[in-house]
């Protein structure tokens, strides 16, 4: 089995077999360019064409049954979320990655489960991009990785838009909004739903409950995921000691810092910034 480094993208352009079920520990985006294909995702068929592509998640079993009349030719991306945003580990599947703050796509607001779709390429806009990694990961001049992570994360966002139900998304004069703002901007204070929402003319069980089902988290839930994705930056970009992390990020007792930080990540603020200095040796 290939090894590939997980804080990188990598692609290739091949002519797809027929292959047996399988599955692996990376997501995989792939794109017909020409010709036809049957997918099979974990026992349902697709039939693709030219300018579909679909993604694939992380332990998902897939395989490819080739047409022999019309031979098939995909873009294969494969990368891990640390390729994304090298604080990423604890994440172990696609929506989790896209509800990332770089991405910021929340699953509530989805039609369709992004790694159980086929997507159309109908302007050619994500094959653009996917060319412009390829050429990228060939030339690999100065900066290639930090380009192709760019045009990854176009590719995704732009993706997901396509399934958006736009009659969920949440308005900008909504609780919800007003909330999310207040959290993104105060985080690192000692903040409270009842404080945020003084002076909003709606009961306080109504709001908690709203926020809950627009974001699919409560309020505390979101605060403290919101700060523990803050304190990874700065475990991973500086040498802060970590009691001064948890201040920086709004808890002023580090014991109960370490504990969400394990209970989000799985493993401990020191632990994780060995592993992210280790990876960063490694680029």
């Amino acid at each position: 089995m290939i090894k590939y480094k997980r804080n990188q993208v990598y692609i290739e352009e091949i002519v797809q077999d027929t292959i047996n079920y399988h599955s692996h520990d990376f997501f995989e985006l792939a794109y017909i360019k020409e010709g036809e294909i049957n997918h099979y995702l974990d026992g349902k068929g697709y039939h693709l064409k030219a300018g579909d592509y679909f993604i694939i998640d992380v332990n998902t079993r897939h395989t490819y049954s080739t047409l022999s009349d019309n031979p098939c030719r995909l873009y294969n991306c494969i990368f891990y979320p640390e390729a994304i945003d090298k604080c990423m580990k604890h994440c172990n599947n696609f929506n989790s990655l896209i509800e990332n703050y770089l991405i910021k796509f929340n699953m509530s607001i989805l039609k369709y489960n992004p790694t159980a779709y086929v997507f159309k390429d109908d302007d050619r806009h994500v094959l653009s991009l996917l060319d412009r990694i390829y050429k990228e990961n060939n030339n690999q001049c100065y900066g290639f990785n930090e380009i192709m992570r760019c045009y990854l994360i176009d590719i995704l966002i732009s993706t997901m838009r396509k399934i958006v139900d736009y009659n969920k998304t949440i308005s900008n004069d909504s609780p919800t909004e007003f909330i999310i703002k207040a959290i993104l901007e105060n985080f690192n204070k000692n903040i409270t739903l009842s404080e945020i929402t003084k002076d909003l003319n709606y009961s306080l069980p109504y709001i908690s409950s709203k926020f809950k089902n627009d974001t699919g988290y409560s309020f505390t839930e979101y605060l403290q995921k919101h700060r523990i994705e803050n304190s990874l930056h700065l475990l991973s970009n500086s040498n802060m000691k970590i009691i001064d992390v948890a201040y920086s990020v709004g808890y002023n007792d580090v014991n109960f810092f370490g504990y969400l930080f394990k209970k989000y990540m799985d493993i401990t603020p020191s632990k994780f910034r060995k592993l992210s200095q280790v990876r960063e040796n490694d680029r």
